[in-house]
C-alpha cells in the first residue's frame, strides 16, 4: 500500500515527537505507565520515613502505596511485592482484595506481616533502601513485572529524600518527587523536583596546603549553574559568585558551593575547608567581616582576639615546631555566615534552640589516613561559667538534626567506643584550666594542661566501662584558628540509648542544672528513698538498688576522690535512668578543677546558686548499710591494686597516653590563647610544668587514698589477703599461696566458685567457703575469691580468674544478628560450646559491646548454647519462650565490624570480622536473615564460613539445619 507523502510528514513529526519525549523521560530517570490494562501500580512510596506514617507498633516505617485504575475489584492473591529482580515472589500478598480506584499501603519495615483483615496493616519481610535500589510489583500468574518505578526494568529508583514520596503525577506519566506524601488517596498533579542535582565534586580534598592549587568544582548532572562563596555563608541561586573558571586557592580558604538545575532538586552545599599553616600563624587582629568586640561585661565592650601571638610564633623554640602542631592532631573546621557567627559569640549567655545557627562542621584529618566529614549541623555556646563574656574562649555544643542534613553524624570518631551515630557532640574549650580562663585564678591558669577532664572521664571508662568518650582536636571558626579543643560525647538521652540500648525517649538525663530531657521520676524516687532513709533494713536497700547502679555510683565516687576533685557534688554531674525501669547511673563531666594536691574526699559542699548537692545526702544514706560498705571497699580495692584501673602505673599511663597527643598541639593553643592573661604569654614550657605537677601528685596516691579512705570509715582495717601470683594462664597442678600482709590475727576465708565468701545482709561467712590453712593445688579454671575476717570486720574482697583450659578452642560464636528487621532492639549474638568438655567463661568480654559473663552464670556445657541479647522485652516478643543468657550495652554496627571475645586475661578468645559486603550474606543486611556459622571447626573469621540463616529473623539457641 502506498502511503502519501502529507501522511509520511506527518507520521515523520509524530514519531520526532515520541523520541524526544522518551528522550525527555529517559534524562529525568522517569518512567511511563505500563501497557497492560489490568495491571496495579506502585503509585507511590517512601524509603526514609521519619516523621510521617505510624505503623501500629508506633514506628515510622517506610512504606508503598499500590493502586488499582481497574474497573473491577482484583485479589491480590497471586501478587507479590519485591527488592530483588532476581526474587520477583519475594513477598508474596495475602488473600486480599483491592477494590476499584482503592488504594493500599503496606508497610516496607521487614516485620512480615500478612493478615487477611481488612483493616489489619501489611508488612513486607523487606526494608526500602534509601540510596536507590529496585522495587516491584510483581503478577506472578503472568509471570511478569507490572510496575517498576524506576526508567526500565533495569533500574533502581533514585535516591531518596528524608519525607519526602516518590510517586506518579500528572495523570499517571511519571514519577517524580512529590510536593507532599498522599498515602491511600491521589497524588498531587505536579511533582516538588522531577529529579535530582549530583553533588559538586571537589578536585582538591579539603585539608592542609602549603602550596597554592587549582580548584575545580564539576557535577554529573547536566544543564547546571554552580555558584560558591568563601565568605561562610550558604550559597543560593541568588547569591554567590557563579562558576566558570576553575578557582586559584593561595591561602585559607573556605568554598561553599551548591548546582543548580530547574525542576531539580539543588545539589547539597558542599562546604570544603582548605588550610595553609603559613596563612594561620599570621592570621590578622583585624579581620574581614568579623567584629571588633565581642559584646559588653558590665557596661565595657570586649576586645575581640584573632591574631596569633607572634611573640610564640617567632620563639626560636617554637618557630620550627608550630606549623607542625597545627597538624599533629585532627582540626575541626565550623563554618558559618557571619551574621550567624556574631548572634552566638557577641551573646554567649543566650541558650536554647533560638541561640542555635546552622553551620558546615568538618572533620580534617591531617595525615590523611582517615576519611574524616562534613555535615550540615547546628552550633551553640555550650557551659555555664564558660559563657561569660570576659572568657574570651568559648566551649561550643553539635546538633545533628534533620532540619540541617543528615539527622545524625555517622563516623566512627571514637576508636574505643561501639557507637558510631551522634545526635550531639561538645567542643570542650577548658574554661578555667585554659589561657584564657577566669581573670581572678591566674594561678589556677597556670595549672592548665586541658586534660585533667579527659584523664577523668577515661579512668571512669576504665573502672566501670561506661563514659563519655572524647579526643583533641584544632578548632577553626570561619577559617580562623580558634585553639585546642576536646571534643566529647555529652552523657543525655540519646548517648543512653546508645550505650545501654533503647530508644532515646526511653531515658531521662539529669544534670547539676536538673532535667535535660524528658522527665526524671526515677532519679526523684531515688532520692525519696535515699532521704527516707532507714537503709540498714534489707528490703529497703533492695528497693534502693532498683534505681541506682552501685557499683557504677561507687566507681563514679572513687574517681572523683582519688583525683582529688574541688568541684562536684552541687556541680558538673550528669545522671542518665530509664523512664520506666532500669538504674541511675552518674557521669563525670568538668572535671578542670581536679589534681591540686592529689587524693582528697571534698564532699562538704553546700547548695550553690540554688542546686542542690545530689551525691553527699545519697552517699550519706548508702552508708548505713553494711553490704554497700562493703562493695565500697571491694571496689576501691579493686581499683587501685592487682593493677586496676587506678593502680599508680595504670593512672600514670593513663595520664601520659593522653598528654602525649597534646604535648605538640599545645604550641599552637599558646601563640593563640597564651596571652590573654600573661605577659610574656604561657607557653609549652608552662604546660609540661603543669603536666609533671600531676604526675607527681600521683606518686604514691593509691596508698594516699587508701589512709583517707580509712579515716573516713570507708575502707577496713584489715587488708585483704594477696595472692602470690597473677591471675591468667596457668598450668593443671600449680600451686597457690594466699599470704597476709601483717601479723595481725586473722582468718582468711576463700571460694572457687566465684562466690562471695561473705554472705550479704547478715555478713556471715558462706556455708561454701573454706578456711586457707595450706597452699592451693590448682588442676582446673578457677574463680578464686578471698577475704581476711578479724576483730569483728571483713577485709575488701581480693579475687582473681586462673585459666587451666583453654576455651578458645571449643568456643565460637554461630549466629549473628547484627542488623535486624525491624530494628535493632532485636539484635542477637549466639555462643556455643562446640566440645566436649564444660567451659568457663567468667570474666570473658566482648569488644565493641559491653558484656561480661558474670561468675555465677559461667559454666557452658558441651553442646550448649548461649543467647546474648540488645533489648530483652523486644526479643522476648520476637522470640518467645528462648532462653535469654545475658544482656549487652551497645549496639552491633550495621556496616559491619570485628566481633572479639577476650578472656580476663585479655587473650582473644574468637574474632569475627563480619560486614555487609565483600562476600559476606548481604541478605543479613536489615532483611531479616541471620548470620549462620557453617563449620564451628574452619576459620570463623572467613566470609565463606557464615551463609544467611535459612529461617527468617534467624534460629537463637537452636542449630539451624
Amino acid at each position: 500500500m502506498r502511503i502519501s507523502k502529507s501522511i509520511q510528514i506527518r507520521m515523520f513529526w509524530t514519531i520526532i515527537v515520541l523520541v524526544s519525549l522518551w528522550a525527555s523521560v529517559q534524562e529525568i530517570g522517569l518512567t511511563t505507565p505500563s501497557p497492560h490494562n489490568d495491571d496495579l501500580i506502585i503509585n507511590e512510596f517512601m524509603a526514609a520515613n521519619r516523621s510521617g506514617l505510624l505503623d501500629e507498633d508506633g514506628d515510622y516505617a517506610d512504606w508503598i502505596e499500590i493502586y488499582n485504575p481497574n474497573p473491577q475489584a482484583v485479589n491480590l492473591a497471586g501478587w507479590a511485592l519485591t527488592d530483588d529482580a532476581d526474587q520477583p515472589q519475594k513477598w508474596p500478598f495475602p488473600d486480599i482484595v483491592l477494590e476499584h480506584n482503592g488504594y493500599l499501603v503496606v508497610f516496607a519495615s521487614g516485620k512480615d506481616r500478612k493478615p487477611t483483615h481488612p483493616e489489619a496493616a501489611l508488612h513486607t519481610n523487606f526494608k526500602l533502601n534509601q540510596e536507590g535500589e529496585f522495587l516491584g510489583l510483581y503478577n506472578i500468574v503472568d509471570d511478569r513485572f507490572a510496575s517498576i518505578p524506576a526508567a526500565t526494568d533495569e533500574e533502581d529508583f533514585p535516591e531518596q529524600l528524608t519525607d519526602i514520596a516518590f510517586g506518579r503525577y500528572s495523570d499517571a506519566l511519571a514519577y517524580g518527587y512529590l510536593v507532599g506524601p498522599t498515602p491511600g488517596r491521589p497524588n498531587e498533579e505536579e511533582p516538588l523536583w522531577t529529579g535530582l542535582t549530583a553533588p559538586i565534586t571537589f578536585s582538591q580534598k579539603r585539608g592542609f596546603y602549603n602550596a597554592p592549587f587549582t580548584l575545580e568544582l564539576t557535577t554529573t548532572t547536566l544543564d547546571t549553574t554552580i555558584r560558591y562563596t568563601t565568605d561562610g555563608s550558604p550559597p543560593t541561586e541568588k547569591h554567590g559568585t557563579l562558576y566558570t573558571t576553575p578557582l586559584s586557592i593561595t591561602t585559607t580558604t573556605l568554598v561553599r558551593a551548591v548546582a543548580f538545575r530547574p525542576h531539580f532538586r539543588p545539589s547539597p552545599i558542599e562546604t570544603h575547608t582548605y588550610i595553609f599553616p603559613q596563612a594561620v600563624l599570621t592570621q590578622p587582629q583585624a579581620p574581614s567581616g568579623f567584629p571588633k568586640t565581642w559584646g559588653g561585661y558590665e557596661g565595657v565592650p570586649v576586645q575581640a582576639d584573632y591574631a596569633m601571638d607572634l611573640e610564640v610564633v617567632n620563639d626560636p623554640h617554637y618557630r620550627d615546631a608550630i606549623e607542625g602542631a597545627l597538624q599533629s592532631i585532627p582540626s575541626v573546621s565550623i563554618v558559618t555566615d557571619q551574621q550567624s557567627f556574631q548572634d552566638i559569640y557577641l551573646n554567649p549567655q543566650r541558650r536554647g534552640r533560638p541561640w542555635e545557627r546552622p553551620a558546615s562542621v568538618e572533620l580534617i584529618d591531617p595525615t590523611n589516613q582517615q576519611p574524616g566529614f562534613q555535615i550540615d549541623a547546628g552550633v551553640r555556646i555550650q557551659g555555664g561559667l564558660g559563657r561569660s563574656e570576659f572568657i574570651p574562649k568559648h566551649a561550643f555544643r553539635l546538633f545533628f538534626r534533620g532540619e540541617y542534613g543528615a539527622g545524625k553524624l555517622t563516623y566512627p570518631l571514637f576508636p574505643q567506643s561501639p557507637v558510631k551515630e551522634f545526635d550531639t557532640l561538645v567542643l570542650r574549650s577548658g574554661v578555667n584550666r585554659s589561657y584564657a580562663g577566669y581573670p581572678e585564678r591566674e594561678e589556677e591558669i597556670k595549672l592548665t594542661t586541658y586534660t585533667r577532664d579527659e584523664w577523668l572521664r577515661a579512668s571512669q571508662l576504665a573502672m566501670s566501662g561506661s563514659g563519655a568518650h572524647g579526643m583533641f582536636v584544632h578548632l577553626y571558626l570561619n577559617g580562623l584558628y580558634w585553639g585546642l579543643y576536646n571534643l566529647v560525647e555529652r552523657p543525655d538521652d540519646a548517648f543512653m540509648a546508645a550505650y545501654f540500648g533503647g530508644a532515646e525517649e526511653d531515658w531521662q538525663t539529669i544534670n547539676h542544672a536538673e532535667t535535660t530531657s524528658n522527665s526524671s521520676d526515677r532519679f526523684k524516687t531515688l532520692h525519696d528513698l535515699a532521704d527516707k532513709g532507714d537503709l540498714d533494713n534489707p528490703e529497703a536497700y533492695a528497693a534502693l538498688q532498683e534505681y541506682l547502679d552501685v557499683p557504677h555510683f561507687i566507681d563514679y565516687l572513687i574517681v572523683n576522690w582519688y583525683s582529688g576533685n574541688l568541684d562536684w557534688g552541687f556541680n558538673n554531674w550528669y545522671a542518665g535512668v530509664g523512664s520506666a525501669s532500669g538504674p541511675v547511673r552518674y557521669f563525670v563531666w568538668d572535671g578542670e578543677r581536679t589534681w591540686i594536691e592529689g587524693a582528697e574526699i571534698y564532699m562538704e559542699f553546700d547548695e550553690y546558686n540554688d542546686q542542690p548537692n545530689r551525691v553527699k545526702p545519697l552517699l550519706n544514706a548508702l552508708l548505713d548499710n553494711p553490704d554497700f560498705r562493703s562493695e565500697l571497699a571491694d571496689r576501691l580495692f579493686k581499683h587501685l591494686f592487682n593493677d586496676g584501673a587506678l593502680t599508680e602505673s595504670q593512672a600514670r599511663h593513663r595520664w601520659q597516653a593522653i598528654n602525649q597527643v597534646v604535648e605538640p598541639a599545645i604550641i599552637a593553643e599558646s601563640a593563640r590563647w597564651g596571652d590573654v592573661r600573661f605577659d610574656p604569654p604561657l607557653t609549652q614550657a608552662d604546660w609540661f610544668e603543669a603536666r609533671d605537677d600531676v604526675l607527681q601528685q600521683m606518686e604514691g596516691n593509691p596508698a594516699r587514698m587508701i589512709d583517707i579512705a580509712r579515716e573516713a570509715g570507708y575502707y577496713p582495717k584489715l587488708d585483704p589477703p594477696r595472692f602470690d601470683r597473677p591471675e591468667g594462664q596457668i598450668r593443671p597442678g600449680t600451686t597457690l599461696n594466699l599470704e597476709i600482709p601483717d601479723s595481725q590475727e586473722r582468718i582468711i576465708f576463700y571460694t572457687t566458685d566465684g562466690s562471695d565468701p561473705r554472705l550479704p545482709i547478715t555478713g556471715a561467712v558462706s556455708p561454701v567457703a573454706s578456711i586457707y590453712r595450706k597452699p592451693l593445688v590448682l588442676t582446673k579454671t578457677t574463680h578464686l575469691k578471698a577475704r581476711a575476717f578479724g576483730q569483728g570486720e571483713w577485709s575488701a574482697l581480693n579475687e582473681a580468674i586462673y585459666h587451666v583450659d583453654k576455651a578458645k578452642s571449643t568456643l565460637q560464636i554461630t549466629e549473628i544478628m547484627y542488623n535486624p528487621s525491624g530494628g535493632d532492639d532485636y539484635e542477637f549474638i549466639e555462643l556455643k560450646n562446640t566440645g566436649n568438655t564444660p567451659l568457663n567463661l567468667a570474666h570473658m568480654s566482648f569488644e565493641g559491646i559491653r558484656f561480661t559473663f558474670p561468675p555465677d552464670e559461667a559454666l557452658l556445657s558441651p553442646g550448649a548454647l548461649r543467647v546474648l541479647v540488645r533489648n530483652p522485652q523486644a526479643f522476648a516478643q520476637r522470640y518467645p519462650n528462648i532462653p535469654i543468657g545475658g544482656v549487652y550495652q551497645g549496639q552491633l554496627s550495621n556496616k559491619g565490624e570485628t566481633m572479639t571475645l577476650r578472656d580476663g586475661t585479655g587473650e582473644v578468645v574468637v574474632s569475627i570480622p563480619y560486614d555487609d559486603d565483600n562476600g559476606w550474606p548481604v541478605s543479613a543486611d536489615g532483611r531479616g536473615d541471620s548470620l549462620v556459622l557453617i563449620n564451628p571447626h574452619r576459620d570463623a573469621s572467613k566470609a565463606t564460613n557464615w551463609r544467611a540463616s535459612q529461617t527468617l529473623n534467624g534460629t537463637p539457641h537452636s542449630d539451624e539445619p
